[in-house]
C-alpha cells in the first residue's frame, strides 16, 4: 500500500472521490485521520462519519488507519444489467449524474440521503460514455460512441441538441470549463486519435492536441491550475496542456491501463484497469503516492470529485 495523502487542512474532511464499477457508482471520502469507501447503484444513505451512495452493492471499510484503506469488503450484489462508465458531479445542486451504455440511459441522485435516482434521458441513445456537467448553465453534455456524437442538455433532460455528429469516430471522455465557456473531448480513433475543444455552443471546433497520443480514455480541465490533462493508456502517460495548446507537459509516463481521470486539489485520481483501483498522482512531482483496491475486483469506470464548493464560486 502505497503512503497516504493527507488533506489540506482548509479542506477539512472533504475529499470525495467518486468513481463507477459496470453496476454501481462509489463515493469515497477521505478525512484526516481515515478513509471511508462507500458504493452504490444509486439510493443514498448515510453514515455517522459522510454521506453514502447506497443500494443493492455496499462497500464498507474497515481497518482504517492514518489515512489508508486496508481493506474493503463487499455485500449484495450489483444491480443487473447496467454499465455505468461517464459519471460527473453538480456541485451546485450536490447530485451525481451518469451515463448507462447497456441500459441507454443518463440519470442522476442527489448526494442527501434517501434520495432516490431519477432517469434524465432515455431516448436516443446507443452507447453514452463520457458525461460532463455545466454547474453555471445547468447543463450536461455527453459523448456517443455508438452515434458518433457529441450532445447536449438542460439537466433536467430537455432543450436536447447535437453539437457535433462529424469527424467522430470513438468520441469518450469530455470535460468542461464553464468559466471560460470551453469543451474538451477526446476521441480515440486508432487510425488518428485526438484531443479537441470548442464553445459550449458548438463553436470554434478545432483539434487542440493530435501528436505524440495513442488512446487518450480520460479527460480532465483543473479550474485552479487551468490545465486540461488526460490519461492515455496507449502511451501509458498523464499529461496536461493550456487550452491555448502550449505549455504541454509530462506528468507521469508509467501508468498502467488508465480510463478516467479528475483531478482534486493537488493530485489526480484516475481509475486503472490493470490494477482494477483508482490510483492518485502528484500533480507537482508526479510520484505515484495512493491507490484503492477493492477487495472484489473489477473494473472500474469514471470518476468525478465532490467538491466542498463550486469551483469558481465559493
Amino acid at each position: 500500500m502505497m503512503g497516504a495523502t493527507r488533506v489540506p487542512p482548509q479542506l477539512g474532511a472533504i475529499r470525495r472521490p467518486v468513481w463507477t464499477t459496470p453496476a454501481s457508482v462509489h463515493l469515497g471520502t477521505r478525512e484526516m485521520d481515515g478513509v471511508a469507501w462507500m458504493s452504490t447503484n444509486v439510493q443514498l444513505a448515510s453514515t455517522a462519519a459522510a454521506p453514502t451512495l447506497c443500494v443493492s452493492t455496499c462497500w464498507g471499510a474497515t481497518g482504517v488507519s492514518a489515512g489508508v484503506v486496508t481493506s474493503l469488503q463487499t455485500t449484495g450484489t450489483p444491480a443487473s444489467g447496467s454499465i455505468v462508465v461517464g459519471i460527473d458531479y453538480d456541485c451546485r445542486e450536490r447530485m451525481v449524474y451518469w451515463t448507462d451504455v447497456a441500459g441507454r440511459t443518463i440519470s442522476r441522485a442527489s448526494l442527501e440521503p434517501g434520495a432516490e435516482p431519477e432517469m434524465v434521458i432515455n431516448s436516443g441513445l446507443i452507447s453514452p460514455e463520457g458525461l460532463a456537467i455545466d454547474h453555471f448553465r445547468r447543463t450536461m453534455y455527453w459523448t456517443d460512441s455508438g452515434l458518433d456524437k457529441i450532445e447536449r442538455a438542460r439537466l433536467d433532460g430537455s432543450e436536447r441538441r447535437v453539437l457535433f455528429h462529424t469527424d467522430l469516430v470513438n468520441p469518450r471522455a469530455i470535460a468542461v470549463d464553464p468559466i471560460q465557456g470551453n469543451l474538451y473531448w477526446t476521441d480515440w480513433n486508432r487510425e488518428a486519435p485526438k484531443i479537441e475543444m470548442s464553445s459550449l455552443d458548438g463553436e470554434n471546433r478545432r483539434i487542440l492536441v493530435n501528436k505524440d497520443i495513442g488512446l487518450p480514455n480520460g479527460l480532465t480541465f483543473d479550474p485552479f491550475s487551468k490545465l486540461l490533462c488526460w490519461a492515455d493508456a496507449g502511451t501509458k502517460k498523464l499529461e496536461c496542456i493550456l487550452p491555448d495548446g502550449t505549455g504541454r507537459r509530462v506528468i507521469q509516463n508509467n501508468l498502467n491501463y488508465p480510463f478516467n481521470i479528475v483531478s482534486y486539489a493537488d493530485h489526480f485520481y484516475h481509475t486503472d484497469w490493470r490494477r482494477d483501483g483508482v490510483i492518485a498522482v502528484n500533480r507537482d512531482t508526479g510520484q505515484f503516492t495512493d491507490e484503492y483496491l477493492p477487495e472484489q475486483r473489477s473494473h472500474l469506470y469514471g470518476i468525478t470529485a465532490v467538491y466542498p464548493y463550486c469551483p469558481g464560486r465559493k
